[in-house]
């Protein structure tokens, strides 16, 4: 059994153990798409892991799962932050615009520098150039997002349960990591790195561990907003204000 196998396969029971934990701890219906981005990796990488890495239906699978995790983790990454400000509908509008926005900017500019590049792509690799380069363009326009998302959870003092805090935080770990390993893809000369791929679907394979082992099972009650400190209440002024202030643009 090769090393990449064993690498996929355990990275696919990772994402599939986590997602049965969000399942058994309730939190699977408040998290839907959260829920399908980790069933789209373990699936995604249990299909890679039957096939020869350097084979034709290892690239075209690879093609089909790459895809599918774009839109699985775009889904996420909306869900997360409207959960989080569920309370701040301005906020949450502004947050699934820039969403969208930045989604509809990448296609066209990855397009455009497909169209701009067409007569000069690597020889040989030339298809999954055009492919590694949509993929790499989505994936680091959503890197502002979800960093953004990691401030907003560290920063303001709102009381969510701790499996979104939990989904939160892993899943822009899981993101940026996976962003990191096609940015280093995309620089080599035959657009793969067996090493650093092979440790990132290692390091993805803990991520996915850390998640099962975090989620509790937990009541669904209602969101308390404590005030600790004084700077507590201040942050949550801020937001408030930020919330009206949107809300009036998204009016206008």
């Amino acid at each position: 059994m090769s090393v990449e196998k064993i690498l996929l396969d355990s990275q696919a029971a990772a994402a599939a153990i986590a997602a049965s934990r969000l399942l058994s701890c309730g939190s699977a219906r408040e998290q839907r798409a959260t829920f399908s981005f980790l069933l789209v990796n373990a699936a995604g990488c249990f299909i890679l892991s039957l096939f020869h890495l350097r084979s034709d239906q290892y690239f075209w699978w690879y093609v089909a799962c790459a895809a599918l995790n774009d839109l699985a983790a775009i889904l996420a990454l909306r869900e997360l932050f409207g959960i989080s400000v569920a309370e701040y509908p301005g906020i949450r509008t502004a947050v699934q615009r820039s969403i969208y926005a930045w989604l509809a900017v990448s296609v066209l500019v990855s397009a455009g520098l497909s169209c701009m590049t067409w007569q000069s792509g690597p020889k040989g690799w030339t298809n999954l150039y055009y492919i590694l380069n949509l993929h790499r363009s989505l994936q680091f326009s959503f890197t502002a997002i979800v960093i953004s998302l990691i401030v907003f959870l560290s920063r303001y003092p709102l009381e969510l349960r701790r499996n979104i805090y939990v989904s939160g935080y892993l899943f822009s770990v899981v993101f940026l990591t996976d962003a990191a390993d096609t940015m280093i893809a995309t620089l080599t000369p035959k657009l793969y790195d067996f090493k650093v791929d092979m440790a990132g679907v290692a390091f993805l394979g803990i991520c996915f561990t850390m998640w099962a082992a975090m989620v509790r099972k937990e009541g669904i009650a209602p969101r308390r907003i404590v005030f600790r400190t004084s700077k507590d209440a201040e942050l949550l002024r801020q937001l408030e204000s930020l919330n009206q202030t949107l809300s009036r643009i998204g009016r206008h």
